[in-house]
């Protein structure tokens, strides 16, 4: 909303004269230059009659009607308009012979104020009856205080009668009177939004024993001061400990009736922002106009009339609000995401669940004495630094990180802290000590780096400090930590306890759209939606990979959009550069001159090499110790192992465990191993250690090893080497085609029932899909990666896994590296991208109908004894069925991870050019890849000609199973195009909203 404060100064009217109806419609004129505004409030700050005589006030009534038949004429401001005054030294009717400065002095030396305020409101009864008809000085003549509502944004307008005592001569500076009540009724609260206050003389015209305390309540508590009396337009910023308020002297709008020297000013308010405008305006003789100079803008302290509290330092908010991690925007705010939070009491089914910080503070006020636990990067920091700025609107918040603890006695802790965030004023202090408990709130992070001994001495004085206790660690919860807190506490009761969650899809869209949206303001050419729908299903694809932190998801998605221009299609790039940058800054603060951060990759590469084919884990220090030694020599450098020991421990790359050390991170062990591989490829040529990976891709981490390889490569002879292995592989596997090989389980008598999808199917699907990251980050691993033979890889199964995890590199590699192909490698791509799921689902087919009747037995068994149900003669049973489609959603997922991977704007034509109408299979992976490309004109006809021209049941269920797929989660098909793909897959579905048209129809000419 935006308010405009048109200030009226010094108007001195005498007669007639003064109304001059040309000028006053330029005044209005004059407001155009602010633009539209909501709500508008004239200000009149004294001496607006020249001898407080009856008449005078007439006419300034008519000067104010005038100026509100022209609003509406010019259709400039139509709405309701709010008036305040107050009187100035013109304002008074001065008795014959007029108080002299002798006399004045007298009631000064004697301080007789009061016994003479009588006489002098007597002395401004035409200016009161002015007044009350605006509703000013209505109960009291000295101070008038009104608050207005502007659509529920309130303001309190402080009057002050600085007309009181004045002289017509100009010696009353200093004599000034205001009564002690009233300056307490300007200190009270109101709790309006916003304060302004109007006055004719400053404050520096009151007696000494008063100057001071009105300036410090008018400073403390206006955002905004008009003043009346210099004839000049000034505007200034006063400050008084800390607070300001910017102050307007009005100018002199006709003194002596002379408008040729009018000036006046008018502010606008923006109440989102506090930014406030001010046009000054001085009238030109010569263009017969109001011109005005530059606009000046302020930008006004919010100082909303409630009972004082501690205000947290400007500079302290601005140091919490920035991230010094990057530089993505000033406000980490920006693009903070509350995590998903849970209770973390094991064994209980009531656990707790928090997805917004409104109801996790509720939780917080109810259990006092908290715990939070989150692993590196999961936005621990970034959380309690949101609770402390949503906590601190309502108590005094204490915040401590390992930095403003270390090194200090504990009694300093929480004063040094204070000093930090509120100030070292005494009166702060004072206001803090005599604010209760349950007012405080104490949060200290990383209290894990706190030493067990000095615990206890830090905790246990702040323990009937604080309501509120948050402490928050990177370890998990141990029995030890818990019991060091209720030692350190002393407290008997649990302590509750929260984990922070990794960030499943529903917040990682969240994260990804705020940091779109930033880096949209730095680059309108990016579109919000459709390239956060993308980065989520590219985050998604590479979810095995990475920790599913907001700290990796904010980096990815910076990168992505600062470099979309030359990495859109290579999705594989962007992660690999963010991969490594993620290292780098875990390694940054502990490189020295001798051991660089190029040193340490490379030492890590030759640990992880030696690690993975040795399956040597964990590593011996003496191990590591000996592959430094070999570094050495080999370099002729002299690194120091202990260095390196303390380097990777330090910054927790490596973890020390009783038999030796292990990589914290099991992608961080394959991405080091991949680097080695490829560093030793690249220099020698030996394909050695890629033929164990490729052969062995079914086991352990060495699929993923291949698919780091595959992000960092620019060697074309290694993606050579793993097509030339896959084809090896699939030489004499068959594919699967609906006409020759399609197995016995996978025959359809007739079309199963499936169901349209609902309005909501998107919402359901993305609820789904959260559940199901939830469930498998429950899982645990508990087996070795290296718990494997290297003699079972020829295992049917274990090959069907291994040509899986071929696929996906084959289908990744293409779109990444398509620029380094020549035309026969890319067409050998293309091939194995739409004949390996085909050659990878028929050979695990033909296993699964060989044992087909073993395993319907055996799911009898498991299941409800229902299965023997009365049917007809060669009907399938129930089980058969669900079977079946289980089978197909097999099929379905292998086209999937495929197409999603390998389906890119530099991958499409590739894809597009290969001959797939020749297979029914490939038909199918097409429409794939058409929705990948959410390419709605293309899919639609292509998808209703194969459903009506096919005659075979599977592929009509399963082209229907992709076009519900697609009208659940492809944007770009309209109404029409839905409407087209209901008609033709969803008949009833059709006929349903066709019936409930009608019906509605009707029921509309019924009434």
């Amino acid at each position: 909303m935006k308010i405009l404060f048109l200030h009226l100064s010094d108007l001195h009217i005498k007669t007639n004269k003064a109304y001059c109806e040309f000028q006053i419609k330029k005044i209005i004129d004059s407001l155009r230059t602010a633009g539209s505004f909501d709500r508008l409030l004239f200000v009149l700050s004294g001496d607006i009659a020249f001898s407080g005589e009856r008449e005078q006030y007439r006419i300034a009534n008519g000067i104010l009607n005038k100026m509100a038949i022209e609003l509406q004429k010019e259709k400039i401001y139509t709405g309701p308009i709010e008036i305040v005054c107050v009187p100035g030294n013109h304002d008074i009717q001065f008795e014959d012979p007029p108080r002299t400065a002798e006399e004045l002095n007298k009631i000064y030396s004697d301080y007789s104020y009061k016994k003479h305020l009588g006489a002098e409101f007597s002395k401004q009864s035409n200016f009161f009856y002015f007044a009350k008809n605006k509703k000013c000085f209505v109960d009291d003549q000295m101070f008038s205080q009104k608050i207005i509502d502007f659509e529920g944004f309130k303001i309190e307008i402080n009057m002050l009668n600085t007309g009181l005592f004045s002289l017509r001569s100009q010696e009353d500076k200093g004599l000034h009177y205001i009564d002690q009540s009233c300056i307490n009724k300007l200190n009270t609260p109101t709790g309006a939004n916003f304060v302004i206050s109007v006055m004719h003389h400053s404050y520096d015209w009151y007696i000494d024993a008063q100057k001071e305390q009105l300036e410090q309540a008018l400073l403390c508590k206006s955002s905004l001061i008009f003043l009346g009396h210099e004839h000049r337009i000034a505007t200034r910023q006063n400050s008084r400990n800390e607070q300001s308020a910017v102050i307007h002297a009005g100018g002199s709008l006709c003194n002596d009736e002379d408008w040729t020297q009018s000036t006046y000013e008018y502010g606008v308010l923006d109440t989102d922002t506090y930014a406030y405008t001010i046009y000054p305006h001085k009238w030109d003789s010569q263009a017969a106009q109001y011109n005005n100079d530059s606009p000046i803008v302020h930008t006004l302290p919010h100082k909303p009339s409630v009972e004082k509290k501690l205000t947290v330092r400007d500079e302290y908010k601005n140091n919490l609000l920035s991230d010094p991690l990057r530089s993505l925007s000033a406000n980490f705010t920006d693009y903070f995401v509350f995590p998903r939070i849970e209770t973390e009491t094991y064994g209980n089914s009531l656990n707790k669940e928090f997805l917004s910080i409104e109801p996790f503070i509720e939780e917080l006020y109810s259990q006092k004495r908290v715990l939070i636990t989150g692993a590196n990067g999961c936005g621990k920091t970034s959380l309690l630094k949101a609770l402390f700025l949503k906590l601190s609107e309502d108590k005094c918040v204490i915040y401590c990180d390992i930095d403003t603890i270390k090194n200090k006695e504990s009694r300093k802790i929480v004063k040094s802290n204070f000093e930090e965030i509120y100030g070292d004023d005494k009166e702060s202090l004072v206001r803090y000590n005599q604010l209760p408990p349950e007012n405080r709130v104490l949060i200290i992070d990383d209290i894990d780096q706190i030493k067990p001994r000095d615990f206890d001495r830090y905790i246990s004085s702040l323990t009937g400090e604080f309501g509120l206790m948050i402490f928050a660690t990177k370890k998990v919860i141990d029995l030890d930590m818990l019991e060091r807190m209720k030692t350190a506490l002393k407290t008997e009761t649990a302590i509750a306890k929260y984990k922070i969650a990794p960030f499943f899809s529903d917040k990682r869209k969240e994260l990804v759209e705020k940091v779109v949206l930033i880096k949209q303001k730095k680059d309108s050419s990016l579109e919000v939606h459709d390239l956060t729908e993308k980065l989520c299903e590219t985050i998604k694809l590479q979810k095995k990979f990475i920790s599913l932190t907001p700290d990796f998801i904010i980096d990815f998605v910076d990168y992505y959009c600062s470099n979309i221009g030359n990495i859109s299609n290579s999705d594989s790039t962007v992660f690999s550069k963010v991969f490594e940058a993620n290292i780098t800054s875990i390694l940054s603060p502990y490189k020295t001159g001798v051991l660089t951060i190029d040193k340490i990759y490379r030492l890590l590469s030759m640990v992880a090499h030696y690690v993975h084919f040795n399956k040597k884990y964990p590593i011996t220090e003496e191990e590591i110790l000996g592959i430094i030694s070999t570094y050495n020599k080999k370099n002729d450098d002299e690194l120091k192992p202990s260095l390196f020991l303390h380097i990777i421990q330090s910054c927790k790359i490596l973890t020390e465990s009783e038999n030796g050390y292990k990589f914290t991170n099991k992608n961080q062990l394959a991405y080091f191993v991949a680097r080695e591989v490829n560093f030793l490829y690249n220099k020698t040529g030996n394909e050695g250690n890629l033929k164990y990976l490729l052969e062995n891709a079914c086991f352990g981490i060495n699929a993923d090893i291949l698919m780091f390889i595959s992000y960092i490569t620019d060697n074309p002879r290694i993606l050579g080497f793993l097509l030339s292995t896959t084809q090896a592989l699939t030489a004499d596997w068959e594919e699967l085609n609906f006409n020759t090989n399609l197995p016995k389980f996978l025959e359809l008598t007739s079309t199963p029932p499936i169901q349209s999808p609902p309005a909501d199917g998107k919402r359901e699907a993305e609820q789904k899909e959260v559940s199901d990251e939830k469930q498998a980050d429950r899982q645990l691993a508990t087996v070795d990666i290296y718990d494997y033979n290297e003699d079972d890889a020829s295992k049917t199964i274990n090959q069907v896994i291994r040509a899986l995890s071929l696929l996906m590199i084959i289908s990744k590699c293409l779109p990444s590296f398509e620029h380094n192909m020549d035309a026969e490698m890319k067409r050998n791509f293309v091939n194995e991208i739409y004949q390996l799921p085909n050659k990878i689902y028929n050979v695990w087919a033909k296993e699964t109908e060989r044992d087909y009747n073993q395993i319907i037995e055996e799911l009898k068994k498991e299941g409800p004894v229902e299965y023997e149900e009365r049917r007809k003669p060669g009907e399938l049973s129930r089980l058969q069925i669900e079977f079946q489609y289980v089978a197909m959603a097999l099929l379905l997922d292998i086209y999937n991870m495929s197409a999603a991977y390998a389906t890119r704007d530099n991958s499409f034509r590739l894809l597009h050019k290969f001959n797939y109408g020749t297979e029914e299979t490939y038909q199918i992976q097409h429409l794939m890849m058409l929705e990948k490309q959410k390419m709605a004109e293309d899919f639609v006809p292509e998808a209703i000609s194969m459903y009506q021209s096919s005659e075979k049941q599977l592929k009509k269920v399963l082209t229907k199973f992709v076009v519900r797929h697609a009208m659940i989660y492809m944007d770009a098909l309209d109404f029409k195009k839905r409407d087209q793909l209901n008609s033709s897959f969803f008949p009833k579905h059709q006929e349903q909203q066709s019936l409930l048209a009608k019906r509605v129809k009707e029921g509309d000419h019924n009434e």
